[in-house]
């Protein structure tokens, strides 16, 4: 999701990902669901999406956590 997060839209991750759109928002609503909330502020007209504060703690995490020796 790092990567991805340079793009504006999900439709752009998505494409960038491989994947369809649907299936991407599937998967952000689940993974919101099991953080306890958004990880994702979602774009909107001239504004891109961007990680909320509970996003950019689960990237820390998640990197510190994929550098580990």
């Amino acid at each position: 999701m790092g990567n991805s997060l340079r793009l504006c839209t999900l439709g752009a991750a998505a494409r960038d990902m491989g994947v369809n759109g649907p299936t991407l928002v599937t998967q952000i609503n689940r993974l919101a669901s099991e953080l306890g909330g958004p990880a994702l502020e979602r774009a909107e007209r001239g504004r891109p999406m961007k990680l909320t504060p509970l996003g950019k703690r689960v990237v820390r995490a998640a990197t510190g956590w994929l550098s580990a020796p």
